[in-house]
């Protein structure tokens, strides 16, 4: 016997590109977690539109699945604030500088972080803020890729490639790479051929970011 989920799945394949009232789920789905179903759908990657009276499923074709965000534990909470002796990794700011200290996903769960110890760090809110007025611009698609990469050295060139011809700040670069070391990193790049450019080359890049040349 097909699932509430495959029934409200199969009315809605029917019915593209058009509307299916509420009601008529609510109907077919025989349960009273329907609406629950149909978030399940659009986390799995179904494009299902919300209307004011109904849903619209706009693509037959089954996109990538949401990543899932899980949330952050009192427990380990406590054991990043401690190993990072409660200061934000980024500007050095405690409690004691009148900031909030907040525990943030280095890799962005959008890109295929995870939430486990080796990807939270504490952050200031007003770094965070920063990082996710970053984070928001970026293509999350092109992100992926990039930190799908194996190694440090790897997703800082994967990423420099992709922004080639544009500087990338010492933030970016930190966030991407996941290691302290990231402008050793860089050196090293630089030593194998990649035209990396840096604030002795280029004066108008501030020490600290670089730049890709044009392939």
């Amino acid at each position: 016997m097909a699932s509430a989920k495959s029934r409200i799945l199969t009315l809605l394949k029917s019915r593209h590109p058009q509307a299916v009232p509420r009601a008529e789920i609510i109907e077919i789905a025989r349960i009273s977690e329907w609406a629950r179903r149909v978030r399940d759908l659009s986390q799995e990657g179904w494009d299902i539109e919300t209307l004011s009276d109904g849903y619209r499923l706009r693509s037959l074709k089954q996109g990538k699945p949401a990543a899932v965000r899980r949330s952050v534990g009192a427990k380990t909470r406590f054991k990043i604030l401690h190993r990072d002796h409660s200061k934000c990794r980024r500007c050095g700011r405690t409690p004691d500088d009148g900031v909030k200290l907040v525990i943030d996903h280095i890799i962005p769960v959008e890109w295929g972080g995870q939430t486990t110890e080796d990807n939270l760090w504490t952050l200031c809110e007003e770094c965070n803020l920063g990082k996710k007025a970053w984070q928001s611009d970026a293509d999350a698609e092109a992100m992926e890729a990039v930190m799908a990469e194996s190694s440090g050295k790897k997703r800082l060139l994967a990423y420099m490639r992709f922004k080639s011809g544009q500087v990338v700040t010492m933030q970016e670069l930190q966030i991407v790479a996941g290691i302290s070391q990231y402008a050793r990193r860089i050196r090293e790049l630089r030593a194998e051929g990649w035209d990396i450019a840096s604030h002795n080359e280029d004066d108008s890049i501030r020490p600290g970011d670089y730049m890709l040349r044009q392939e």
